[in-house]
């Protein structure tokens, strides 16, 4: 499965100004198939100098009590590692 256009659009745009230092959370729904997870997955890993937080989330149709709980802990990830990183 390829990317929504919009965000290949700006997937690229992201890998061309080279970022470095930069930390990513990944979550994204499909409906019919699913697959743009693993496309972001390999930005993340050939776009730049990112640092890939986990959990990456995907998500059917209407997420589940249990996908809004796995949101939850990306943004708390992501949060702890930007202060990480940021804060000294």
């Amino acid at each position: 499965t390829e990317l929504y256009p919009p965000m290949a659009t700006l997937c690229r745009s992201l890998s061309n100004k080279m970022m470095k230092n930069r930390i990513l959370g990944i979550c994204g729904s499909y409906s019919w198939s699913k697959g743009a997870l693993a496309e972001l997955q390999l930005f993340a890993e050939q776009g730049g100098d990112w640092t890939l937080i986990q959990p990456s989330v995907e998500v059917k149709s209407c997420p589940t009590e249990e996908d809004l709980d796995q949101c939850r802990l990306l943004g708390r990830n992501v949060a702890e590692a930007v202060k990480k990183q940021f804060i000294k």
